[in-house]
């Protein structure tokens, strides 16, 4: 066998190894590329975008959700925790440390006696020498500690007093923990003045707070009910 026939044997089987390998090549590429386009598009169909408002919850939000995105919570406009929605505290109340729409205890808030109803009779006797109807005044103690107070002036010879005068001022912290001191007196013309109630302590409920007034107040005799104002400052 000659040299030449040798040589040419071993160029045609490089050339059929290459066309061979440039196929493959190719036929790999084409498959390679079709595998990732599958991923990819089985990757996608799996996420849940967070506009969704499935991807804040209590188990991705220690604060509040709004429109599905977590915030921190601790804003008057965005108040709420554990991945609650949040909520707007309005009026008196703001969003305290525990990240709940409630009262500032360190808020001023004025108290004003406004209304009240007293019994008819004064135990079995009238209020006044020869009949009448009493001549109410309120006397505030804040705190109830105080040993002084401030008084309104008298509501004169009705048993349904009004009054718009004499009030008082507090923090929420100590109307709530404190209370403040509630005295109603019959105001003679000869001392000493009839008790309507004694002195007693009064302490305002966040609720009392947002609503603007403590209601009810009795001594189930002679004082029926009195009503304090309370007014943030």
């Amino acid at each position: 066998m000659s040299h030449k026939f040798i040589a040419r044997g071993f160029w045609v089987w490089m050339a059929l190894l290459v066309s061979v390998g440039l196929a493959c090549g190719g036929g790999g590429g084409e498959g390679t590329g079709g595998s990732s386009a599958a991923s990819s598009s089985g990757s996608t169909s799996g996420i849940t975008s967070s506009s969704s408002g499935s991807m804040c919850s209590a188990a991705t939000c220690t604060g509040c959700c709004f429109n599905g995105v977590c915030q921190p919570g601790d804003t008057n406009a965005g108040c709420g925790k554990n991945g609650e929605a949040c909520a707007a505290c309005g009026g008196s109340t703001v969003c305290k440390a525990d990240q709940t729409c409630g009262v500032d205890p360190n808020s001023m808030w004025e108290i004003q006696p406004t209304s009240g109803s007293i019994s008819m009779m004064n135990g079995g006797s009238a209020w006044d020498p020869g009949g009448g109807a009493p001549d109410a005044i309120v006397t505030l103690y804040c705190p109830a500690t105080m040993m002084n107070g401030i008084s309104t002036p008298s509501a004169t010879d009705t048993f349904n007093p009004t009054w718009n005068s004499g009030s008082c001022t507090m923090s929420a912290m100590d109307l709530m923990t404190i209370g403040v001191g509630v005295e109603v007196n019959d105001d003679d013309p000869i001392p000493p003045n009839d008790k309507i109630a004694s002195k007693a302590t009064i302490k305002a409920t966040e609720a009392a707070l947002v609503a603007g007034a403590i209601t009810g107040i009795t001594n189930n005799t002679t004082l029926l009910s009195l009503t304090l104002k309370l007014t943030k400052k």
